[in-house]
């Protein structure tokens, strides 16, 4: 089993009004992670590809600090055409 790495683009604003915007090609939603946690959020991912030979696993983690006047109840989430965006409401 080789592990290898994941690259993403990531934009990001997580000051007043919260945004991440995250190119994720070929992840599937159940494939991703995230976490909000004492003001950090963070996005994890796995990918298993498997061949007649080999079985490749990627992971991928990226965290976020968030300002303390933030609401993190008021986050969502949403994955379509490969882009997640993560916002507060």
């Amino acid at each position: 089993m080789r592990e290898i790495p994941i690259h993403h683009q990531a934009r990001f604003s997580l000051h007043l009004n919260p945004k991440l915007i995250m190119d994720v090609p070929g992840i599937a939603e159940e494939d991703i992670d995230i976490e909000l946690d004492d003001g950090q959020l963070t996005i994890k991912d796995q990918r298993v590809a498997v061949s007649d030979s080999s079985r490749t696993i990627s992971n991928f983690s990226q965290s976020f600090y968030l300002e303390p006047t933030v609401d993190v109840d008021s986050f969502t989430a949403t994955l379509k055409n490969d882009v997640l965006v993560v916002s507060a409401l």
